[in-house]
């Protein structure tokens, strides 16, 4: 947190607040990753309260009114969480398109890489990977190896392998 600096206000720059000046006084804070992840989508989820304090020309503590001391602002964050993934597939470190179209043969590898990036504002945990439509003829390759939780702009790969049948190959043809 930077200040509360004095920004405006002291009309004649004497550093004393008189009767027919008002000053307005600044402070930045710079919201952190783990702030977001706690406020998002909370009401009023990041507060800052202030109190006013001062002395009169006799060094006396002025008292404030009730109620007139402290000022609360707050802020609510809007929690957006979002995920991409692309999936990509090689043939011996060739490029092959989804679906595989190249001529594969059995016992051919297919490596896929799937990466997952969080495209959000808030960290993003719990994350995996699975295939939802597989039409191989032998069991459906388990992404593995990625990370489970995501700050916004990070990715990770997943990574899995599946090696082609002579099935496949017969229900290409």
């Amino acid at each position: 947190t930077t200040g509360p600096t004095l920004a405006s206000g002291d009309l004649n720059s004497n550093n004393i607040l008189e009767v027919s000046e008002t000053w307005t006084y600044t402070a930045t804070y710079v919201l952190t990753q783990a702030d977001v992840d706690a406020a998002a989508g909370v009401t009023n989820g990041v507060s800052n309260s202030v109190t006013a304090t001062a002395n009169d020309p006799q060094s006396v503590a002025v008292v404030p009114t009730p109620g007139g001391s402290t000022l609360t602002a707050t802020t609510t964050i809007t929690s957006s969480p979002a995920l991409t993934i692309a999936k990509t597939a090689t043939v011996g470190g060739n490029p092959v398109g989804l679906p595989i179209t190249t001529a594969l043969v059995a016992d051919d590898v297919i490596n896929y890489s799937y990466l997952v990036t969080n495209t959000g504002n808030v960290t993003i945990s719990g994350i995996s990977v699975s295939e939802t439509a597989f039409t191989g003829t032998s069991t459906a390759p388990t992404p593995a190896g990625g990370l489970t939780t995501l700050a916004p702009g990070a990715s990770t790969t997943y990574t899995a392998t599946y090696t082609v049948t002579q099935g496949d190959i017969d229900a290409l043809q």
